[in-house]
């Protein structure tokens, strides 16, 4: 079962968290390779769990392994899970109680994070403007 740990200055994951990770953001990775990678970052698959340094230097190898659009578009569909093009305010909402992340991450700041990244004004996010995000440049 996965069990993830969570504080408000630290969250750790275990490897069936990690392999859940994976799975919901559309990618794959071969257990092994999981395993191998935690083992690499200083962690017992078996019996350790991954820090957030960790887990987001295993995901950046996950990512690296395909093609860096298909990764992104897939991950704005699991946000988009409608199609519409877009997410908003309701859409992050929704991944928050998913996640159950309701009481570290307060509207105001879910708020700030559709406002940062908006660039148009609609007060909701594209597909531009996710792209643009994740890979920290401006598409034109």
């Amino acid at each position: 079962m996965a069990q993830h740990r969570m504080t408000a200055r630290s969250c750790e994951v275990d490897y069936d968290c990690v392999l859940a990770s994976i799975k919901a953001l559309g990618l794959s990775a071969k257990k092994s390779e999981v395993r191998a990678a935690m083992r690499e970052l200083g962690a017992c698959p078996e019996t350790g769990a991954l820090d957030f340094d960790m887990f987001s230097e295993l995901m950046q190898r996950v990512y690296a392994s395909r093609d860096p659009l298909d990764a992104m578009l897939a991950s704005f569909r699991l946000f988009d899970p409608a199609g519409h093009g877009r997410i908003n305010i309701k859409d992050l909402r929704r991944i928050v109680a998913d996640l159950g992340l309701e009481d570290h991450l307060p509207e105001e700041d879910l708020d700030r994070m559709v406002q940062f990244f908006d660039r148009n004004g609609d007060g909701e996010v594209d597909e531009e403007d996710f792209l643009r995000m994740l890979s920290g440049t401006s598409f034109q």
